[in-house]
Parts: structure tokens; sequence; C-alpha cells
């Protein structure tokens, strides 16, 4: 940045996943803003692409030349940590970030990341198709029972879906945690994902599937497949990320014209998955100047910049508060910033941090299609998954 090898007591090397070109500006002007405020200390920045960061980390690790702070999204990072190649955090450093996103980034109730960004998701949702079934658009779902008897409404009237449920690979995990069911016993040793409410939520699912209420791709193509339909008026509502919305604007004018936003519907207990990134601090590296970096990085002035320039949300309170989240314009954007921001206490990534994920993962997505396609009931199935998680857990 502005300081010169020559000058720099401190030399920080920070490592990100696919963030150049498109934020060259946003990182670039930070990071001087950093170093002005921390004479002596040089930014070195270098960005990857995921699958290129991980195996520079790996390298990095076994030379001993790693980066001071380097960039992971949640199942990276947990498995880093694992590893051992990542330092504990002192709990005193992460007292400004939502507690459940800082518990996303525990390996066994060690913190190993601070929440650097997060993209919650909101229910993306068309006026028009609700009119056409007789519904209120202004009255949109609150809770997953009344989507799902939305969505059943709307195909019943209509004959096009209501909505896709993202539950394919081991998202079905996310759906049971959303619901406020337990996955793991507080020991992380016994799966608990076959209880009767677990099998009963399932079966909901499965049923509307075989009943024709979820198009035949749901487990296969996920966001992509409901981003399409939605775009070509064959979808009511659309379970999503904020950045859509300018994707659909764009692609699909006629339909963000009649499109409306509504919160992600919440069990009681309040929690939904998003995809978090993280900032870690490599074995090898000096924690405090790496823990320096990381805190002015998500600072609020450096969080609201990232967020006007990217479609993120921060993980600290002080800076949801910021207008550009609480003020509304009357655009959609604005509206869907407020309504995201809103659950930003509710959001967590999560991933499960688990030993041998890979085979548990694919064993669970088996099962979850045996369920779904009618192979096994769902009791079957969620039975079968869990004895064999446990015998690896």
């Amino acid at each position: 940045m502005t300081v010169t090898l020559a000058q720099a007591d401190t030399v920080l090397n920070f490592w990100t996943i696919s963030l150049s070109p498109t934020f060259n500006d946003y990182i670039e002007t930070t990071l001087d803003r950093y170093e002005a405020a921390h004479p002596g200390h040089e930014v070195i920045w270098r960005d990857f692409s995921g699958d290129a960061l991980y195996f520079e980390l790996i390298n990095a690790l076994d030379s001993g030349n790693v980066p001071d702070v380097v960039n992971l999204n949640v199942p990276l990072l947990l498995e880093f940590a694992e590893r051992g190649s990542l330092q504990a955090l002192p709990e005193e450093s992460l007292t400004a970030y939502f507690p459940r996103m800082v518990d996303a980034l525990r390996a066994s109730g060690t913190a190993y990341g601070v929440p650097w960004y997060i993209t919650p998701p909101l229910v993306i949702y068309n006026s028009q198709m609700f009119e056409a079934a007789g519904l209120d658009p202004d009255t949109p779902p609150e809770t997953v029972r009344q989507l799902i008897q939305i969505a059943k409404h709307i195909k019943d009237e209509t004959g096009l879906y209501g909505f896709m449920p993202n539950v394919g690979a081991q998202r079905m995990l996310y759906r049971f945690a959303e619901a406020g069911l337990p996955l793991l016993s507080e020991d992380g040793f016994d799966a608990l994902f076959d209880s009767p409410e677990h099998v009963a939520l399932l079966a909901s699912y499965a049923a509307m599937f075989q009943d024709d209420y979820f198009p035949e791709d749901v487990l296969l193509r996920g966001y992509v497949g409901a981003l399409e339909r939605y775009n070509a008026g064959q979808l009511a509502m659309l379970i999503t990320g904020p950045q859509f919305l300018t994707r659909i604007a764009s692609t699909s004018p006629d339909i963000y014209a009649v499109t409306r936003v509504t919160a992600y519907p919440l069990a009681e207990d309040g929690i939904l998955h998003a995809p978090l990134m993280t900032l870690a601090v490599p074995t090898g590296a000096a924690l405090d100047p790496a823990l320096s970096l990381t805190q002015f990085l998500t600072n609020p002035d450096s969080q609201v910049a990232f967020a006007e320039v990217a479609t993120i949300y921060p993980t600290t309170a002080a800076a949801r508060e910021a207008d550009f989240f609480q003020q509304d314009d009357g655009s959609l954007e604005a509206r869907a910033r407020r309504v995201q921001a809103g659950q930003l206490d509710q959001a967590s990534d999560l991933t499960l941090d688990v030993p041998n994920s890979k085979d548990l993962h694919e064993t669970f997505m088996k099962a979850m299609e045996a369920a779904f396609y009618g192979h096994k009931t769902p009791q079957e199935a969620l039975k079968e998954v869990v004895i064999f998680w446990n015998s690896r857990l």
C-alpha cells in the first residue's frame, strides 16, 4: 500500500477469496486507511480463487511462510482448525460480533476466526402470482408452515410452483436446525436427527415432492433452478440472497416490476443459515498485529463501506445501525436491506464441525434422495444415516 518495505516495521500478508478485481478499490482504500492509522505497518494483499487459496495455504503452512490474515469460508476454517493450522482467538477480541456468528467459527468450543461478512437469505415473491391465486400480496408468509400452505395453494390454483426449497446435498440439515431441531449431542459424538420431529419435517417435504408441489429437479439444481423459474414467471417465491435482485432486474424487468421482498420465515427459536466469510490467523503468524488488521476490516466504517459496494451484510450490531441498513428510500433493494439487517441476530453459518465430513455429507445426501424418491420412508432414511454418522463421529 502506501508504506515501503524499507519503512515498514511490521509487514502483514493478507489473503482473500475472489475479491479481485471487482472490489480492488474498496480493499486497497481500506488497507490504505489501516496503514495510516498504524504507522510502520504495511499490508501486502493477495487474492485467490477458492481452490487456489486452499492449496496455497497448505503449501504456506508446510513451508512456514504463512499469511498473517487469511479469508476463509466456514467449511475451510473448520477444516484448517481441525488440522491445528489456525490460532485460537481470545474471547475478548470477539465481543463486538453477533454471538451466533462467532459460534459458527468454533471447533471443540474454541473460536478460530473473526466473522467478516455474511449474506443472509430473504423471500423474494411475485405479487402478480399471489393475486392470480386469490392471495393478498400484502400478507406474505411469516412462518415455514404458512410458506408451505401458500405454495400449495398457488400450485392448486395456477398450476405453477409456489417455491423450491433448498434441500439438496446436506442442506436438509440446515432446514432441521432452522426449525429448532438439534443435529448433534453437546459432545458432538451422537447424531440426533432421527427423532419423530425430524422425521415429520422430512416427510412433509418428501410428500410435497411426490405430490408435484416441488419441481422434479429440486434436489439437483437448487438456487440455479429456482432463479431460472422465478425469472420466467414460473415460481411464486424465491428464497435466496439479496444479490439476485440485481440479476432479476437486469434479466427479467417485467418480473422485477411485480417483485416484493419479505423476511425469511423463522421458527420460534429463530435461527437461519447464511454463508459466512471469516478472517483467520494461521499458526506461525504474529497474533497481535494480525488481530489489529481483522478488527480494522470489521469495524463499522469498514463494514458499511464494503456493504455499499457489495451485496453483503455486517457482522456487528454497531455496523447494522448505520443509515445504509436502516433507511428506506422506497426501492426494493433498500427494503431488502432493512428486512435482512433485522434478522442478523438470528443469522449464522450452520456448517457442522464434524470429522469425516465428506463421507458423512455424501451419505446424508443419498439418504435424502431415497426419502424424496420414495425408495425409503423418511424414518428409514434418517435412522440408517444416523447409524452411519454415529459410527464415524
